[in-house]
């Protein structure tokens, strides 16, 4: 009995003992936050700054840095540590959205660059068409050459950016047909013009659960994870009877705050290449006076909520005719970079968000780096 009685003391004592460790645990919580920076003069990256170069703070407040790596492309080449770090920069992810109407012979060449001078052994590429999401696993490198894994690539973005934008062209030809039935009434036209062009303004909306999903997809992959969006300036060829009508407008259907901060924690930068050959789809206007038609953008809104993406997320911002020489451009810029390591000094896991800001002690210099992470 006595024993029986000792093992229970002792079992108690062994529980509320694990309890208190488990109190005291919580209470000593340390929390590193990892920061991506990249610092250009001009369109020179600088790989020479030191720990002592750079400032860090978290809502205001200064903070203390533990350590700083350089990384060129997968490797670490020059660390500072006060304490030790183990950044998974071996691996990296890349995810190649394209928000396209028109496929472009450059587009082409950026992906056979990719494929020849980028991906390498291990990393992990996604491909988000206006249609399909593909994946890329490791083994296909192993498998075949990079040429044929380019080849079949492109074929499948030209066919889902052309099967998006044959939907749009029948709903053209919908609204041309609309637009000179003689002897419709005049209330008829329009109704049913509006009809179509709300479907086309539907036709073309980039839904918020989609941007969620791609945001929630990024932060569960680990080390260095680049987003690069091809973005087409969008304009339309209609009649110009309609032109002014509101249901054009594509109406920005989500809160961009919400969708930069899932991208802001993810982790991840986007890096937004701004397409200007503008993707014009014409009616099948053969029988139509040039006079009848006007050309109508209606994608500004969007071009600057996805400027904020990227800077919010640390990301470059290329805008050209050209897709090719912009991805280049952006994938270069995009492959030297700093991590930096800190513990915040006030962390509470609120769920809130916390705004840092980074910068160098000396003048002149352009930072990129994300814009804060949520305390969860």
């Amino acid at each position: 009995m006595i024993k029986k009685t000792s093992l229970l003391i002792l079992f108690a004592a062994g529980f509320f003992s694990s309890l208190f460790s488990q109190d005291l645990q919580h209470e000593v919580r340390v929390v590193n936050i990892e920061i991506p920076v990249r610092v250009f003069k001009g369109d020179a990256f600088i790989d020479s700054l030191t720990m002592d170069d750079f400032e860090v703070r978290e809502e205001g407040k200064i903070q203390k840095i533990e350590a700083v790596y350089l990384i060129k492309k997968s490797k670490i080449e020059k660390s500072e540590e006060t304490k030790k770090f183990a950044p998974r920069v071996g691996r990296r992810s890349f995810i190649l959205l394209f928000e396209l109407d028109d496929y472009l012979a450059e587009l082409g060449n950026a992906i056979d660059y990719f494929f020849e001078s980028v991906m390498q052994p291990g990393d992990d590429l996604q491909v988000v068409t206006p249609e399909k999401t593909y994946h890329l696993k490791d083994e296909a490198l192993q498998r075949l050459p990079p040429k044929k894994i380019s080849d079949q690539l492109k074929g499948k973005i030209r066919h889902d950016v052309a099967s998006g934008s044959g939907k749009l062209r029948g709903l053209l030809r919908d609204l041309e047909s609309v637009a000179y039935i003689e002897g419709l009434d005049e209330d008829v036209r329009d109704a049913t013009a509006k009809n179509i062009m709300r479907a086309i303004r539907e036709e073309k909306l980039l839904e918020e659960k989609k941007l969620h999903r791609l945001a929630a997809s990024l932060k569960t992959l680990e080390g260095q994870k680049d987003v690069f969006l091809f973005y087409q300036e969008e304009a339309l060829r209609l009649p110009g009877v309609f032109a002014e009508f509101e249901e054009f407008r594509r109406d920005l259907l989500f809160d961009p705050e919400e969708v930069k901060r899932a991208f802001v924690d993810a982790g991840g930068s986007i890096h937004l290449l701004l397409i200007t050959k503008t993707a014009q789809h014409s009616l099948d206007a053969a029988s139509l006076i040039p006079e009848a038609m006007v050309i109508v953008k209606s994608s500004q809104d969007f071009h600057s909520v996805f400027r904020e993406m990227a800077v919010a997320t640390g990301g470059l911002t290329v805008t050209s005719a050209n897709p090719a020489s912009s991805f280049r451009r952006a994938v270069e810029a995009s492959a030297n970079y700093y991590l930096l390591y800190y513990s915040p000094t006030e962390f509470k896991l609120d769920g809130k968000f916390r705004k840092i800001e980074v910068k160098i002690r000396t003048g002149g210099y352009r930072v990129l780096h994300r814009a804060g992470y949520i305390a969860h």
